[in-house]
């Protein structure tokens, strides 16, 4: 008898610091829950350099041999393999904080030919006081990132942020709580408490099910923080509302144990076909959808220290808007005027001038290995740094 299999659907982890961009720096395994589910169904999967495959076996007519149900979720634990990812990623995660990143379909986030599993990035808006490293969009779908905080600065403005083009990246708003099934929620001081919980409506995106009886709560005496006990339900994404006030969070106790997830992949069935975020065409056969994660590269302050005081410049062949541009620091130190994004091919037209040697290039780049920060022009940067031998 012969085994046939087709591909349901992959992962593709992207990242502009390398040259190639794919991102090798993780592997994608399935949740406990997920690899039974998958064995029954007769499906498996392959997890290879940059990319996750899920393949279904089908039969001769290319349908799958065990029908997938309409709601079912394939969820996957992304952990992360490079020490320095964080260095070079433009990122806001804190490890040792109990949010981690969550990647969907659901998010129906789509660039150019590229399916997405992020969420889209918020748009800009000129009230908000952004951070540095913090990315918007505009109507047009361009990408932009803060070079300086604040609120206020157009996007016009080059030396307030970098033009990323249309390309979406991972960002703040993918992050969720990853909590345990009995787990705790800072709230507003009451005696009394309503809590709703809501799961995904499968006839959309939104988090707006029902999948639990209303929790009343009473209380002696105002309470800031309250327990909830969520067992009865299975491991997935909520939306946990107390007085009106929403958490979407993601219960799961295995998961949340763990320091070495770095994100979730939710891949939902709940897309009438044919659908380009959904699993299968309009015939009933695996669709072979390319589900893309994207990370942005970061950008940080360069700064050399030369050795002497012979060094009396550091330059930059190119010309603009390409050219980097650095002043003079302390003594013997050049800083870059604005964050420099780490490549992993480097920029080959920096030069020292030396008053002794004249011009020399070219010069080595700062290095992902060791990140420090810096205090510029009143704010403080992430900066990585390189000592010269002259």
């Amino acid at each position: 008898m012969n085994l046939n299999y087709a591909i349901l659907f992959s992962v593709e982890l992207m990242h502009d610091y390398y040259t190639d961009q794919r991102c090798p720096d993780f592997a994608i395994v399935p949740t406990a829950e997920t690899a039974v589910a998958m064995k029954n169904m007769g499906m498996v999967y392959k997890f290879a350099g940059n990319q996750l495959f899920v393949l279904v076996r089908v039969n001769e007519s290319g349908l799958p041999l065990i029908p997938i149900q309409s709601t079912k979720n394939f969820v996957f634990a992304m952990l992360l393999q490079h020490v320095h990812f964080y260095n070079f990623t433009n990122l806001s995660y804190t490890p040792s904080a109990p949010q981690r990143y969550y990647f969907s379909n659901t998010n129906q986030n789509q660039s150019g030919t590229d399916v997405l599993l992020q969420s889209k990035i918020a748009l800009y808006n000129n009230a908000t006081t952004y951070n540095i490293g913090d990315l918007v969009a505009t109507n047009t779908g361009n990408i932009y990132e803060a070079l300086k905080p604040g609120s206020g600065n157009a996007l016009t403005n080059t030396d307030a942020w970098l033009n990323r083009n249309k390309v979406q990246y991972v960002n703040g708003g993918d992050l969720i709580t990853l909590a345990p099934y009995i787990t705790s929620f800072a709230v507003t001081p009451a005696n009394t408490f309503t809590v709703n919980v809501n799961g995904l409506n499968n006839a959309g995106t939104a988090y707006d099910q029902k999948v639990l009886d209303t929790i009343n709560l009473t209380y002696d005496t105002a309470q800031s923080t309250i327990q909830l006990k969520l067992d009865n339900l299975p491991s997935g994404k909520y939306s946990i509302d107390i007085n009106g006030q929403k958490n979407l969070i993601y219960i799961d106790s295995t998961l949340a144990a763990s320091r070495d997830v770095f994100g979730i992949i939710n891949i939902v069935n709940n897309y009438a076909s044919p659908s380009v975020f959904g699993l299968f065409d309009a015939a009933g056969k695996p669709n072979k959808t390319r589900f893309v994660i994207r990370f942005a590269n970061r950008a940080v302050i360069w700064r050399y220290i030369a050795r002497t005081a012979d060094v009396t410049s550091v330059n930059d062949s190119r010309p603009a808007p390409d050219k980097y541009t650095f002043t003079a620091g302390d003594p013997n130190e050049f800083i870059s005027v604005k964050p420099i994004p780490f490549n992993q091919q480097p920029v080959n037209t920096l030069s020292i001038e030396s008053t002794s040697l004249g011009n020399i290039s070219p010069i080595a780049n700062p290095t992902i290995n060791r990140l420090g920060t810096i205090n510029k022009d009143g704010f403080n940067y992430y900066c990585s740094e390189l000592h010269l031998n002259y």
